[in-house]
């Protein structure tokens, strides 16, 4: 699924593409609530809806994404090793691999946005 960040997350905007397994998305009437900011949006589905959201909860954030961030090419390729239907998935995997240092970059940036300090 290909992913853009919003300038809330990155300074420019970056499409990637991240693993989706039917995961959610963010539905907010026209402007999310105070406190939320949306941090990337689905690009490759009509109407952009927010893929990633950061949301005040008391003194900390909630970080909540429906993507999968954290799936390489090659993680993408292990679950599928076995599989009798492996290759019609593997453009998915290759696909990952296309923007492999990207994702990496703005999962690192989502890390520190939720207050982590990253070495």
């Amino acid at each position: 699924m290909e992913l853009r960040t919003t300038d809330k997350l990155t300074e420019v905007p970056l499409s990637v593409y991240t693993h989706y397994h039917g995961g959610c998305r963010f539905d907010f009437a026209d402007t999310p609530g105070p406190g939320t900011e949306v941090l990337a949006v689905y690009a490759g589905i009509a109407g952009t809806p927010p893929a990633i959201v950061s949301a005040q909860v008391g003194q900390g954030r909630a970080l909540l994404t429906g993507v999968h961030l954290e799936i390489s090419e090659r993680e993408c390729k292990d679950a599928l090793r076995g599989h009798s239907d492996m290759s019609e998935y593997l453009h998915v995997c290759d696909r990952l691999a296309e923007t492999g240092d990207a994702r990496l970059a703005v999962f690192r940036r989502l890390l520190a946005q939720g207050g982590l300090e990253l070495g």
